[in-house]
């Protein structure tokens, strides 16, 4: 699976990882996800099976070609490598970014929170500065996190992301320290 960032037709260097891929026999519908490098594998019997990418906005991408029909004769002997090249349509930045308690917070505890960020935009997407988190300064001690902050202060944390690459997800945990409630 290829993603032709640059525009300068698909080769060796636009690799697309993590991108779902659909296999259908025309019975049964199965998928499989590209890994780190863009490669994907399917453990099938006999049959024509037509392979379709699958993206979260279709419409942001071009396919070529759209599916792929590849034809494995013999069980557990097949090998086919069928190779798809996607090219934006369009100029799409789609930032998704979540933030979720993996530890709540409980007043005098530590809180962790995993945040995952993920381009499902068709552009590679930059912030010369990061993506800044806000919280209460007045609940919430910032501790650590996976990725050091550039600027930690008054309930405010910058820089903790800079270029995401097109579908590349990204995860990183924040610890905090919920202070305690005065009664």
């Amino acid at each position: 699976m290829l993603y032709d960032a640059d525009n300068n037709g698909c080769d060796a260097t636009d690799a697309n990882p993590y991108l779902r891929i659909n296999v259908n026999d025309g019975t049964t519908q199965g998928a499989a996800f590209t890994d780190s490098s863009g490669n994907y594998t399917f453990y099938t019997g006999t049959g024509n099976f037509t392979l379709t990418p699958d993206f979260e906005n279709a419409e942001f991408f071009t396919v070529n070609p759209a599916n792929a029909v590849v034809n494995f004769p013999l069980e557990n002997s097949s090998v086919a490598t069928q190779n798809l090249c996607i090219t934006a349509n369009g100029v799409h930045p789609d930032l998704e970014i979540v933030v979720a308690p993996t530890v709540p917070a409980r007043p005098g505890f530590d809180a962790v929170y995993k945040i995952t960020y993920k381009n499902k935009g068709n552009q590679v997407l930059s912030q010369p500065y990061g993506v800044s988190l806000f919280t209460d300064q007045n609940l919430m001690t910032y501790v650590s996190a996976d990725i050091t902050p550039e600027t930690i202060g008054s309930g405010r944390l910058r820089g903790v992301m800079k270029t995401c690459f097109r579908l590349n997800p990204d995860v990183f945990t924040l610890l905090f320290t919920s202070t305690r409630q005065q009664i």
